[in-house]
């Protein structure tokens, strides 16, 4: 739209320039008249009035006839050199935009060639609905992993782990290891088409066909990992920390952390063992003192019991020392106080 607003301005612009130019013409013709007959009035003979209103008509028809040759060539060569001009105005303004602003940071989406109406419908419902049951358990079964390569099955749960785990830390490795199956089952029917395109020698341009299958078999065996992968650390959430690097140091066979998970726990926790008998131990200072004799009395108080090393918090008092005392504490009877007094 800015476009063609811009052309139509340049179009007015040229219509104006073409009427001042008339006016202009008209005004010099009318000058050029009064000046010959001017000069013709001083001259007395008729004849050559004659021949100059003739050789200025001439002239007027010649001027106008190429006038309207000119007009045409400039009306037909004008839009297309207002066009260019304006669209050189608009990609100089959009490279000005670009040095500005950089460039789009969510480019537009790249799509490939269309394909068959009747797969793109059925790919549709599936992708909105999903699959039914009936139909996911066929294909399951109709697609079994190849026995060249195991490891498409879902990893399992090692038995030493499963008695830690919680109920919905199983539930959901379980949701896990459908969509493995899943995965599992359309690299094996693709593997099927694979070996049949590398067998079969009719079958022109196989290394297009090739290509997409084995970038496609790539990105769904990398999905089967990502999943497992999932399911290692959400196990290693409920472990204890002391034992996660070893669990994370296995290697995923036909179980989650290996075959031999046992062992390597029970060597782990004898490196444990044998790594603190072989630490070694706080030593004791030379500048070490006795401790007063009030600590000795409120560790007494507190615990009540006294190590045979341990030195007494108090001495023991002779039995005539304890006998004065308790004989002191006594009250003494009211008639001796009398007669004292």
């Amino acid at each position: 739209m800015a476009d063609h607003q811009e052309i139509r301005e340049i179009l007015d612009r040229m219509e104006r320039m073409e009427r001042k130019m008339r006016k202009c013409r008209r005004k010099y013709k009318r000058s050029s008249r009064s000046r010959r007959r001017r000069s013709c009035s001083g001259s007395g003979s008729r004849e050559r009035r004659r021949e100059r209103r003739q050789q200025t008509r001439s002239r007027s028809r010649q001027s106008k006839s190429s006038s309207e040759a000119e007009e045409p060539m400039i009306d037909a060569q004008s839009p297309q050199a207002d066009i260019e001009i304006v669209e050189n105005q608009s990609q100089e303004a959009q490279l000005c935009v670009n040095d500005l602003f950089g460039e789009r940071l969510y480019q537009d989406t790249v799509w490939a060639p269309n394909v068959n109406s009747e797969i793109a419908v059925r790919w549709e419902e599936i992708l909105l609905k999903g699959i039914p049951e009936e139909n996911l358990k066929t294909f399951l079964k109709d697609n079994p992993p190849p026995e060249n390569c195991p490891r498409l099955v879902a990893p399992k749960i090692n038995e030493i782990l499963k008695g830690i785990l919680p109920d919905t830390a199983i539930s959901r490795d379980s949701q896990i290891v459908v969509r493995q199956e899943k995965i599992s089952a359309s690299i094996a029917a693709i593997a099927r088409v694979l070996t049949g395109i590398i067998d079969d020698s009719s079958i022109s341009n196989k290394k297009t066909f090739i290509e997409s299958l084995l970038t496609a078999s790539k990105l769904l065996s990398d999905l089967h990992h990502d999943e497992s992968m999932i399911r290692r650390n959400l196990i290693l959430s409920n472990v204890d920390k002391n034992m996660q690097n070893t669990l994370q140091s296995t290697v995923i066979d036909e179980f989650l952390f290996g075959i031999n998970l046992e062992e390597t726990v029970k060597s782990a926790k004898a490196m444990q063992t044998t790594g603190k008998d072989l630490k070694k131990g706080p030593e004791k200072s030379k500048n070490w003192k006795r401790p007063s004799r009030a600590s000795w009395k409120s560790y007494g108080k507190s615990d009540g019991i006294v190590e045979s090393d341990q030195k007494p918090p108090y001495r023991k008092q002779s039995f005539q020392s304890s006998k004065s005392h308790q004989h002191s504490m006594r009250p003494k009877d009211s008639k001796s106080s009398r007669r004292q007094h």
